[in-house]
């Protein structure tokens, strides 16, 4: 029987784009530069390829989903 892989096991939460004011904390932002909304309940591959590019260029982007409440 093959045993479950846990693909998260090697990675911290500051590997993620933050999507609460605790999670900019953890990274150490005060605000972000970029909010991105998403009428989604999830963040699609584009979206997310361009929010990681951002992130590359040094950009704090935190996102937003549908039915999401702002803390």
């Amino acid at each position: 029987m093959q045993q479950a892989i846990n693909l998260y096991a090697n990675h911290k939460p500051t590997d993620w784009l933050p999507t609460s004011v605790k999670e900019m904390a953890m990274h150490g932002w005060d605000q972000p530069d970029v909010v991105l909304f998403s009428g989604d309940a999830w963040i699609s591959t584009a979206e997310l390829k361009a929010c990681t590019y951002l992130v590359r260029c040094g950009t704090q982007v935190r996102t937003l989903v549908k039915n999401y409440r702002v803390q």
